[in-house]
C-alpha cells in the first residue's frame, strides 16, 4: 500500500513513494523482495515520477517455505506542492 510521496530534490519532477507490504500467516522471518530486490525494511522507498505510475511486483516469503507474489499498479503518483 501507498503509505505516503515526498518531492525527490535530485531530480526534476522526481517523486519518492513509501510503500508498505501488509501481511498475515507463516513464520517469521519473513522476506520482501521489489522486483526480486530484497527490501532490508517494510516501509520501503520506490523512486518514481510526480503524476507518474507504478508497476511493479512484490513477493514475500516466509521461514516456513511459504511465498506469494502479487504485481500492482499504483497511479497517478500525487505529489506534495
Amino acid at each position: 500500500m501507498l503509505i505516503g510521496v515526498e518531492r525527490d530534490p535530485t531530480r526534476d519532477g522526481g517523486a519518492i513513494a513509501s510503500l508498505q507490504v501488509v501481511y498475515s500467516g507463516g513464520r517469521a522471518p519473513y522476506r520482501i523482495y521489489h522486483d526480486d530486490t530484497e527490501q532490508p525494511e517494510n516501509p520501503f522507498k520506490v523512486l518514481t515520477l510526480c503524476d507518474g505510475t507504478i508497476v511493479h511486483t512484490i513477493r514475500l516469503t516466509s521461514g516456513d517455505g511459504q511465498s506469494v507474489t502479487k504485481k500492482y499498479y499504483l497511479s497517478p503518483i500525487k505529489c506534495p506542492p
